[in-house]
């Protein structure tokens, strides 16, 4: 598998978990206003059901590949809609593949339609939300920005302590680094330890 689909943080399983249970929900949505009261045969309803699940754990794919997962996704600032409108555009094209070459047009094209729009404002409206309530979910550790001290004498760890007192930060100091290390050797570290940024 792709790195870039693999979930690596403790965020990334998070958003899964919500965009699982927004995946459902917009299937069930899109269902109840496509056919509202009306009964259909069990038949179609198991299509229906299978192929919201299928879309459900899709979307988790869907948003990795699109950047919906990235770190970015979480700031203050930073605009989703080009890569939610990726993610469920090609979430709709997949289910209307799977529809006309797979179950022969067993779905309604409306009810493809409206999944499609919901993921689109679910994806939109759930990262708006969590970046609203980061400091809700820094007791579970959740969405916390991931940073190296760089400086590990005196003045460093006065620092540290300076940044780290204040309760409900939405950032977490995971290392001191020494000062003595090169430019190179900071990215590097960086990397291995997957942080959002240096604090010099």
């Amino acid at each position: 598998m792709p790195a870039m689909l693999l979930l690596r943080r403790r965020t990334d399983y998070f958003l899964a978990v919500v965009d699982v249970g927004l995946g459902l929900l917009a299937g069930f949505i899109a269902y109840s206003l496509r056919f509202g009261g009306t009964a259909i045969p069990n038949y179609y309803v198991a299509r229906y059901e299978a192929v919201t699940v299928g879309l459900a754990v899709a979307s988790i794919f869907a948003g990795r590949a699109a950047g919906l997962y990235r770190r970015g996704a979480l700031r203050p600032g930073e605009s989703n809609v080009e890569p939610a409108v990726e993610a469920s555009l090609s979430i709709g094209l997949a289910v209307f593949l799977v529809n006309q070459f797979g179950l022969h047009g067993a779905l309604s094209r409306s009810w493809v339609g409206l999944v499609t729009l919901s993921l689109l404002l679910f994806s939109i409206g759930s990262r708006a939300v969590i970046r609203r309530s980061r400091r809700a979910l820094v007791p579970l550790g959740v969405a916390l920005e991931r940073y190296a001290l760089v400086g590990d004498d005196q003045a460093g760890r006065r620092l540290r302590a300076d940044l780290t007192r204040a309760p409900g930060a939405p950032f977490t100091i995971v290392t001191a680094l020494s000062r003595e290390l090169s430019a190179d050797e900071l990215v590097a570290e960086a990397r291995a330890l997957r942080l959002d940024g240096l604090i010099l």
